[in-house]
């Protein structure tokens, strides 16, 4: 699992969108079955990166359990979405922004649980590491990648 943050910035990059850029390129529908695939592939290797991140850097297992709470909601909330609006108007929308507000409540959970770890560990080692900067390099994903993840290289080598 650890092999994850081993990887080159670029090598992880393209891990992720590749796939997805090929299916895109190769499916002739808007929302077809290949392009919900290509999109799950990237959700999935971002958490899992997420994940991995927080699971070798933090030190409390009630924080780990807490993201995977967090990533199980999101998971359940977008297929529930997808399945319930299917590309068709829906007609009494309003039950959904509570969900959905859910729905990133707990996404900025999960880059707030992976941020402070991050910084903790940090600040074991003796650096100083600025806390807003590496949330919103995690939040905005591609690139925050080339940004991190030379440092997830330099901290999965230490564990």
């Amino acid at each position: 699992m650890r092999n994850i943050l081993k990887l080159k910035h670029w090598q992880l990059f393209l891990a992720i969108f590749l796939p997805s850029i090929i299916v895109e390129l190769l499916s002739f529908s808007i929302m077809g079955f290949w392009n919900v695939i290509g999109a799950v592939w990237a959700f999935v290797l971002y958490y899992l990166w997420l994940y991995v991140s927080i699971s070798s850097m933090s030190t409390s297992p009630l924080v780990v359990k807490w993201f995977i709470r967090c990533i199980l909601y999101i998971a359940i909330y977008c297929v529930f979405f997808s399945l319930m609006f299917n590309g068709e108007e829906l007609i009494n929308f309003y039950w959904l922004i509570p969900l959905h507000i859910l729905a990133l409540l707990a996404s900025f959970c999960l880059l707030y649980f992976t941020s402070k770890s991050y910084q903790l560990y940090m600040e074991k080692k003796g650096e100083k590491v600025n806390f807003s900067l590496i949330f919103v390099c995690f939040w905005f994903f591609p690139f925050g990648l080339f940004y991190m993840q030379p440092k997830l290289n330099a901290c999965a080598t230490e564990l």
